[in-house]
């Protein structure tokens, strides 16, 4: 039932969701502006992230959408496509306020998937540009992406080496890249490090 209380939801198409290694599942509240969190068994939410109403503040999200838990670093942290605000949050467990990450409304305008890529030292996210149709491999606090490494022709399109309107990524075990290319109602699918995809 749509609504603000814990135990509802306000979704808006394809919600971010997560499901940890304790069964523990995540749900990105879009139009709640916040992140809540239902432990196993459990048919009431905690908020973890937001909560605040809609807004750019530290403490509050404007139509998050994707999400991601740190499961190897920092045990428990969220990151957040804060799609609106056009950043990524990093939500510490426990806290109050979140963290930037990345932002940049020139190449980062509204994010809506991501993923985390661990390291021996860093971490690494990929994220999906909804507007820019792209998506970017991104160091946490740098201040442009790493790299383009889907939708590399910068425009939107049908070609193999463009995407439009993309809604969620996913690695297989092998590192190919799977992209929800939910404007061409297509999944494409993407070898790492190479340019051209096959369409699956």
């Amino acid at each position: 039932t749509p609504g603000s209380a814990l135990d509802e939801l306000v979704l808006d198409g394809q919600p971010g969701l997560y499901v940890d290694s304790n069964s523990t599942l995540y749900i990105a509240d879009t139009g709640n502006h916040r992140v809540i969190k239902y432990l196993w068994n459990s048919t009431s939410g905690i908020v973890v992230a937001g909560g605040n109403g809609q807004g750019p503040e530290p403490n509050q999200l404007n139509g998050p959408y994707g999400i991601y838990i740190d499961e190897i670093h920092e045990i428990g942290a969220i990151y957040i496509c804060d799609t609106f605000n056009h950043r990524i949050q990093k939500w510490i467990e426990g806290a109050s306020v979140g963290i930037t990450v990345a932002s940049s409304a020139d190449q980062l305008h509204d994010p809506v998937a991501i993923l985390l890529q661990s390291t021996s030292n860093q971490m690494i996210m990929y994220i999906a540009s909804f507007d820019h149709s792209q998506i970017l491999k991104w160091i946490p606090y740098a201040q442009e992406p790493l790299a383009v490494v889907a939708g590399m022709s910068g425009s939107v399109g049908t070609g193999a080496d463009q995407l439009f309107a993309p809604r969620g990524i996913k690695f297989d075990k092998d590192w190919n890249l799977f992209v929800a290319d939910t404007g061409n109602d297509r999944i494409q699918k993407f070898l790492f490090n190479i340019s051209s995809c096959a369409k699956q």
